[in-house]
């Protein structure tokens, strides 16, 4: 009880400020997601400027797609499926079939796509950096003779023995 009236108060609060500074708020935009595995009061109703907040099982802020369980899963899913048409126009469109010129523009247009913001949601499981290199790896068998893109480092290998060896010795740590 004591996180939902300090949620209450943080919302009132929050409120309170932007009243005198004469900020508006987009009570339409404004939402509220309840994170974590907490189990006190699910059907909490929270109110911002007299009108009830949505309660929502998923939310974008800032282009990330954030989940109730932060597993980031619907983001991802996102972001291949954007990455997968990107890199398939650039196949289409490209009427050069320089593989330096693709991969140029791969690297150029598709990469910062599956890359914007992954320190906070970077993949955790197996499967979701598969997704995230199928990207790349569907791409790189769309070249002409080219099955493995030089230059271009996959997530799953993206640590050699000598920079995990490199990283121990850095921070100290212990095998």
């Amino acid at each position: 009880m004591l996180i939902l009236t300090n949620s209450k108060m943080g919302i009132d609060r929050s409120s309170a400020w932007t009243d005198t500074r004469q900020l508006t708020l987009a009570v339409e935009k404004t939402m509220h997601l309840r994170v974590g595995l907490c189990k006190s009061s699910p059907d909490a109703q929270y109110y911002l400027n007299g009108s009830t907040l949505r309660t929502v099982d998923e939310v974008r802020d800032l282009g990330i797609f954030v989940d109730a369980n932060m597993s980031f899963k619907a983001h991802i899913n996102v972001i291949v499926a954007k990455a997968h048409l990107r890199a398939n126009r650039i196949i289409c469109c490209f009427l050069s079939r320089d593989i330096e010129s693709l991969t140029r523009a791969f690297v150029t247009y598709v990469r910062p796509l599956v890359e914007y913001c992954s320190q906070v949601w970077s993949p955790c499981t197996i499967g979701q950096i598969k997704r995230l290199e199928s990207v790349q790896t569907v791409f790189t068998k769309k070249l002409p003779g080219m099955f493995q893109m030089n230059g271009i480092k996959p997530l799953l290998r993206l640590y050699t023995k000598k920079d995990l060896v490199r990283i121990v010795l850095i921070t100290g740590l212990s095998l």
